[in-house]
């Protein structure tokens, strides 16, 4: 049976995976021509933008080491991706909106908070609410 240290390698390895798909994923959504079918209800933009930043900080949230100073940092390299990511979408006919790019922001901090508390919560289950 292979010990815990020698699957490490893997899982950070799958994790790298994850995340460039995950946005790679993203970034094709948010730069493809919006199709409009009808009959079908616009849906929420913004909630949107904030499932998937969330679901970008649920995977960034896996890596952290010490979560107050890298979840900041790691949340600052967020916002940059989040504002060009919103800058660039002009460039293919689509528009940028700063609340667009709030909301992202809103939806990592969230996902990156909750594996934060989940994981302060595993090694201190005195100090759950």
């Amino acid at each position: 049976m292979p010990s815990k240290n020698s699957r490490a390698p893997r899982l950070v390895w799958l994790w790298r995976a994850a995340v460039g798909m995950y946005v790679g994923a993203m970034y094709a959504g948010t730069h493809l021509p919006v199709v409009v079918v009808r009959g079908v209800a616009p849906s929420n933009d913004k909630a949107l933008h904030f499932g998937a930043y969330c679901g970008l900080g649920l995977l960034l949230g896996l890596q952290l080491s010490r979560p107050l100073r890298t979840a900041l940092l790691t949340l600052l390299v967020v916002a940059a991706w989040a504002a060009f990511d919103e800058l660039s979408q002009p460039l293919v006919g689509r528009s940028a909106e700063l609340l667009d790019g709030l909301c992202d922001v809103a939806g990592a901090a969230t996902g990156m908070a909750t594996i934060i508390v989940a994981r302060l919560l595993r090694t201190n289950p005195d100090r759950a609410i």
